[in-house]
């Protein structure tokens, strides 16, 4: 399989960074409006939740600027009880027949799923904007809590379409199975620059994104003496080997994707590379065509203030 260092010096202007800073936020506030316009159609009216939906749209306007993004997470408590209101005044106003309750009842389930993620992404934003680049002790089970949390909400999302299990003997043909390990330094915690969680999930939920139901993932982060060590790979489709060191740039994605699959904005890589060089650290893509991919990032402890 062709291993391929990334070496790119990537130039992006402010609004392509605030991009990239916010794109875990940018995903799942999609998903949120998705959820909102889906209930506005069950409920048969789309416009039932437009005060929701206008909240949605909100923050993802705010996507390229960093400091009205953190304005409106720092309100996102008040949002979200806003939002949940408009669910009940449409839900009173447009009830659903019997056949279409248990579909609404569903997405509510969704949408409260998927809060939890999003109360997450807010806090990790906001310690990122007051201390960027800092080192912190997270708890390893921590760690794969919340990685299993953003993962459950995708199949979910998916309404039944694939699952996603983290036991091999729970795995049946239309499900993905999940391999996760994540070690610390010192017992039941890790250091690391808190942004390093996001690329943890962005990686795995691309590698869920470019392979099929049935498919084997693996998400490991290891701190040892020298650093930390990020590997995610899949038995998935895989990137043709001359587009390897190009699939980093900034909205680029590999010639073999599928409409369905570029409705993101295509910057998980692109993150991982920045994370990956702002801390000192390398990065490595192995990839071969209906065989697989496996990114690899390595990032030196700090010496100094950062840990």
């Amino acid at each position: 399989m062709p291993k391929v260092e990334i070496l790119a010096d990537l130039k992006l202007d402010p609004r392509q960074l605030a991009r990239i800073e916010l794109h875990s936020f940018q995903n799942v506030m999609t998903v949120i409006l998705g959820e909102l316009q889906f209930m506005g159609t069950v409920l048969g009216d789309k416009s039932a939740l437009a005060g929701s939906m206008a909240i949605a749209n909100e923050f993802l306007r705010a996507i390229t600027d960093l400091d009205k993004a953190g304005a409106l997470a720092r309100d996102w408590d008040g949002h979200e009880a806003l939002i949940l209101a408009d669910i009940e005044r449409a839900l009173a106003l447009h009830p659903p027949g019997p056949e279409h309750r248990s579909l609404f009842d569903e997405s509510i389930s969704n949408l409260k799923r998927i809060f939890g993620v999003i109360r997450i992404r807010v806090e990790e934003l906001l310690a990122r904007l007051k201390a960027p680049g800092q080192w912190e002790a997270v708890r390893t089970g921590e760690v794969e809590a919340r990685l299993r949390q953003v993962l459950d909400a995708i199949a979910e999302n998916s309404r039944g379409r694939y699952g996603i299990v983290f036991d091999p003997a729970r795995q049946g043909p239309n499900d993905y199975l999940v391999k996760i390990k994540i070690l610390g330094g010192t017992a039941g915690e890790i250091r690391l620059p808190p942004v390093l969680l996001d690329t943890l999930r962005d990686l795995t939920a691309n590698a869920r994104k470019y392979s099929a139901p049935g498919a084997v993932i693996e998400s490991y982060l290891i701190e040892n003496q020298a650093g930390l060590n990020l590997v995610v790979s899949d038995t998935g489709r895989g990137i043709p080997e001359e587009e390897i060191e190009k699939v980093v740039g900034f909205g680029v994605r590999g010639s073999n994707t599928t409409p369905e699959e570029t409705k993101g904005g295509g910057y998980g890589l692109t993150k991982a590379c920045l994370v990956c060089k702002k801390h000192g650290g390398r990065m490595w893509i192995e990839s071969e065509l209906d065989v697989g991919t496996t990114v690899r990032i390595f990032i030196p402890r700090p010496q100094g203030p950062a840990e």
